[in-house]
């Protein structure tokens, strides 16, 4: 079998499907979508036109420009009045914004001189992407209750297994679907932790206001690990390998796997909101919103992440194809003349501790703020929030440095964080560093492409900037929760008897 070939460990019972196989029936799957080019600017194959929209089903709005632009086109449209702009519009152009990191993370990567974003890298044995492997019946053979529920779900197209490149990491996972009642289970347990400070999707990227919601995305995501290319003895071993850009990876490969059939989105056109307020309603295809630099994968990178079979890589090869990234590399950042630090590309193990510990220490002072009636307390945790937010990102920095004195001690990296936000410039510097850091290093996102308006025949705008029209970084996070919301309310509506 040649190591294009793929040969997922399947349930009892169930028969093999190779990459070739994959590839047919991807491309049947393409023949039916009708696409139309006046809708994207590049790669249309992400998007459908003309599709039925189905007010019952899942709908979310996505973004059609970065946050920055978005803000400065608002603030020229009427004069930055939007009493009358079209209501479902100026809706969809705010619920498209929160799809998206704030204050635009992932996008400086969009548009990093030099690179080159590409839906699939290109290797001797064919190109890597994601796929959706399809299980076939055999005549004459039994099946397990879990092998028949593979190939009844295939058949009908709703999901069995995802597989996805985690290429910041370089190994393949393998996500199964799961259940209508896990994800229920998932809804409430991800509205439990929204109650507290902290545990809230929208926020800066890879921070740790984020941790509670990563913590229980990934416990989810780790209950649904089918297989893995890495050679494990346990799933529980992957929170100390994944980096943590693969995250939203992950998340990503997670809504994947729930919705294998796409889902529906809106975006409004913000060409000329002056003169335009039309919406795009149309139907994604989900498995196409994952986007990787080619520029920033060697040649021995490549041909690692070519073996994507069960438990064959081992954790040395793994180590040496990420010692061969040129971004993404421990980078030394001067503050002052004297101080420095050292920023890292953490774990998503570190990177959940570590907010694990910096909320902890916030809900401290909870017993404190008991008294106040709910708005004075919301108010006062979200002080003390702001008054540690340099620990927002304690697991992105591998040790500060004092003239030739070295400080990696995580305790004394918190308490010296907690600190140094007291000083105004730091706390910027620091912020914007770290930042720009991650979106250097990024190699793979989930994003969208622009479009041309089908409406205005405009092209959707871009930062003054940026040297070419790019794609759109996504929240998985996010955006995985708002679907959520809307399938379990779905699940709810559903009669106990039949009509």
């Amino acid at each position: 079998m040649s190591t294009d070939e793929i040969e997922l460990p399947l349930p009892e019972g169930v028969p093999n499907q190779t990459a070739s196989e994959q590839t047919t029936a991807d491309a049947q799957d393409e023949q039916v979508i009708e696409l139309d080019p006046n809708y994207v600017i590049t790669q249309p194959e992400w998007t459908t036109t003309g599709a039925k929209i189905d007010a019952e089903r899942e709908m979310i709005a996505l973004p059609s420009a970065t946050q920055e632009v978005t803000n400065e086109k608002l603030g020229t449209f009427n004069n930055g009045n939007l009493a009358g702009a079209d209501v479902e519009w100026a809706t969809t152009v705010g619920a498209g914004s929160i799809a998206s990191f704030a204050k635009d993370g992932g996008n400086g990567a969009a548009i990093r001189e030099g690179s080159n974003w590409a839906q699939e890298v290109k290797a001797e044995s064919g190109n890597l992407r994601a796929v959706y492997p399809l299980f076939r019946p055999k005549e004459n053979q039994s099946y397990t209750a879990e092998a028949a529920s593979f190939l009844i779900r295939s058949a009908l197209k709703l999901g069995a297994v995802f597989q996805l490149p985690l290429w910041h990491t370089g190994i393949w996972i393998t996500l199964r679907t799961p259940t209508d009642g896990e994800l229920l289970e998932l809804y409430r347990q991800l509205v439990q932790d929204k109650i507290d400070i902290g545990r809230k999707t929208y926020g800066l990227m890879f921070s740790n206001m984020q941790a509670f919601t990563h913590d229980r995305l990934f416990d989810f995501i780790l209950d649904h690990v089918y297989d893995t290319s890495l050679a494990i003895k346990d799933v529980s071993e992957l929170r100390a390998v994944i980096k943590l850009p693969d995250l939203n990876l992950l998340i990503w490969g997670l809504a994947c796997a729930t919705w294998p059939g796409g889902f529906q989105y809106s975006r409004s056109c913000l060409a000329d909101p002056d003169k335009c307020h039309h919406i795009v309603k149309e139907k994604i295809n989900l498995s196409k919103l994952q986007w990787t630099d080619i520029t920033q994968l060697t040649a021995r990178q490549i041909k690692h992440m070519t073996n994507r079979s069960k438990q064959t890589m081992t954790k040395e090869a793994v180590d040496l194809y990420q010692q061969d990234f040129v971004i993404g590399q421990d980078r030394l950042f001067k503050m002052t003349d004297d101080l420095s630090m050292t920023f890292k590309i953490p774990s998503i193990n570190d990177h959940i501790e570590s907010g694990n510990r910096w909320i902890s220490m916030i809900e401290e002072t909870y017993g404190r703020a008991m008294t106040m009636d709910e708005a004075a307390r919301n108010e006062y945790l979200n002080n003390q929030a702001k008054a540690t937010m340099m620990r927002q990102y304690t697991h992105c920095v591998k040790s500060i440095n004092l003239g030739e004195r070295e400080f990696p001690e995580v305790e004394t990296l918190e308490r010296a964080l907690n600190d140094l936000t007291a000083r105004d410039d730091l706390h910027q510097q620091f912020t914007d560093g770290v930042r720009k850091f991650l979106d250097d290093s990024i190699v793979s996102f989930v994003a969208i492409p622009p479009y041309k308006c089908p409406a205005c025949g405009k092209d959707q705008p871009v930062a003054q900037d940026s040297k070419y029209s790019s794609v759109l970084a996504l929240d998985a996070a996010q955006s995985f929760f708002q679907l959520l919301v809307q399938k379990q309310i779905r699940i709810q509506n559903r009669d106990f008897v039949s009509m």
